[in-house]
């Protein structure tokens, strides 16, 4: 049976609030609404999408799963909505910049800043949204989108902003605990992060001609959450640049060694081919002075 599609707002709020009364809120209507709207979803779908405990409810695997695959969909859908109102806004009234980006470029860099965005672009209404897969700004409905890749995408206009090294990155405390850390070999025995980005411990080693580093150690979906496991002190994370400069720089984060690698991917200011427009301009050129250095 299809799922009901009026349900799925209720369903991504109530995994993003972590319970039925702050997603009510939200949406302004009554918990009860959105455990019968939950209810129906799941006999929809034929599978449990939360467990009701005492202490509260917890999403079960098959939700996690259900809301990666979804929340693109909805994604597009609210920047669609958003576009249809902003056209029919009276002349000078501001501007919107609808932005579709990568999570982790967004939680480790874009979030920080944006109170200096807002002061650089006082009269624009930023709308960003993320994304791990590339976005076609003009079918998804974004103004533009920021991308993290080899570039050569076909159909879009690709503007090269940034490139980046690679190399581990840990908390202070962790090297406080161990053996002095001098060759890639003992960089390999210590605990190990990882992500699921394309180049992972085994290709970097492998480049720099080190060891096949130990199995095991906590995954985690993308290089923002590998880098805050790190500063937990739960191991060692292969850093991206541009994305850890702010916790090398205030000493959270530190380099156990000074090997490195070069990133096969940079990043890009995507945007509909023949699109001309100033303001993705300056939003290109404010990432290269201010987020991507």
């Amino acid at each position: 049976m299809p799922a009901p599609l009026e349900s799925l707002p209720f369903f991504d709020a109530a995994m993003r609030h972590g319970g039925f009364a702050a997603a009510a809120a939200e949406l302004n209507v009554t918990p009860s609404a959105v455990s019968q709207r939950i209810k129906s979803l799941e006999q929809s779908l034929g599978v449990t999408l939360f467990e009701r405990r005492p202490q509260g409810l917890k999403p079960t695997e098959a939700a996690r799963i259900y809301l990666l695959e979804i929340r693109p969909a909805l994604n597009r859908l609210r920047v669609a909505s958003a576009r249809v109102a902003d056209a029919g806004r009276p002349p000078g009234r501001g501007h919107r910049l609808s932005v579709d980006m990568v999570p982790a470029l967004a939680a480790t860099r874009i979030g920080p800043m944006l109170r200096h965005f807002h002061r650089h672009f006082p009269d624009v209404e930023l709308r960003l949204s993320t994304s791990p897969v590339l976005s076609d700004p003009l079918r998804d409905g974004f103004d533009c989108c920021v991308r993290y890749g080899p570039g050569g995408w076909q159909g879009v206009n690709a503007q090269h902003l940034a490139e980046e090294a690679i190399y581990p990155v840990c908390a202070p405390m962790l090297l406080s605990e161990l053996s002095p850390v001098e060759t890639l070999e003992d960089l390999a025995a210590l605990p190990l992060i990882h992500d699921q980005m394309p180049l992972g411990w085994t290709e970097w080693f492998a480049a720099l001609g080190g060891p096949e580093p130990q199995p095991g150690g906590p995954v985690f979906s993308d290089s923002a959450l590998a880098q805050r496991a790190a500063m937990e002190g739960l191991g060692v994370a292969l850093g991206r640049a541009l994305l850890v400069a702010p916790e090398l720089a205030s000493g959270r984060l530190i380099r156990p060694v000074r090997d490195e690698l070069r990133s096969p991917f940079s990043y890009y200011l995507i945007r509909p081919l023949g699109r001309r427009d100033a303001l993705i301009d300056l939003f290109g050129q404010w990432l290269i002075e201010h987020i991507l250095v």
